[in-house]
């Protein structure tokens, strides 16, 4: 594992700081559900990275679909009703050369496997968020931190406004009807996420995205 590599203190506190905001939303009946990817603006775009479901995910996707039935929930579930991905970041505004990003953050991929390294995710929490369920990880890694300032200032070059995530994540399910049964769903994901703490979940990357947000996701 290199240095880059190194679990980051902040993203965990963070994803304490969501889960604990999460649970609490949902007690207190603050949380609202997930009500569609229709409201994204036409004119927001993303940089993703689109990831390769493995045996072990699919597991993952029947451990939250019984979560769903126990908690009388109902969830859209990441590659079934979206690509399972992660986002690096987003742009908002007109974009006036859309082949210009893909180009630059195709290069910027090629240049880092160029250098012989695999792309991975690696995820070491399942956190409850107020309408989503996430997994968060507990590393960014040096291609992501370069890519997000890189594409950042192409952004801001045409024009649009940035977006960067604080965390290093993908949307597990979205809560398109909030569990019936609170502490019921939060001790399950709990328990779920004991399991993932204690031996991460691995994804590869299998490949980059660059389109607009509605595109992906509808």
């Amino acid at each position: 594992m290199k240095e880059s590599d190194l679990l980051n203190s902040k993203l965990l506190a963070r994803y304490m700081e969501i889960s604990t905001n999460g649970a609490s939303a949902l007690r207190t009946g603050e949380a609202k559900a997930f009500t569609g990817f229709d409201t994204i603006p036409g004119d927001q775009y993303v940089v993703a990275q689109i990831l390769k479901p493995s045996i072990r995910f699919e597991g993952l996707i029947r451990e939250m679909q019984k979560i769903e039935k126990q908690s009388e929930a109902s969830f859209l579930i990441a590659d079934r009703d979206y690509p399972l991905h992660t986002t690096i970041l987003q742009g908002e505004g007109a974009c006036t050369d859309f082949a210009d990003f893909i180009n630059f953050s195709d290069s910027l991929w090629e240049r880092w496997m160029e250098l012989g390294e695999d792309e991975i995710f690696l995820g070491h929490q399942i956190i409850p968020a107020k309408d989503t369920v996430i997994i968060g990880s507990a590393i960014e890694p040096l291609w992501t931190r370069i890519s997000r300032f890189a594409m950042s200032q192409r952004f801001i070059n045409n024009k649009m406004s940035p977006k960067v995530p604080d965390i290093v994540h993908c949307s597990l399910c979205r809560l398109k009807k909030l569990p019936q049964n609170v502490e019921t769903y939060l001790s399950l994901v709990g328990t779920v996420n004991e399991a993932i703490a204690i031996d991460p979940l691995v994804l590869e990357v299998d490949s980059i995205a660059v389109i607009r947000s509605k595109d992906l996701l509808l």
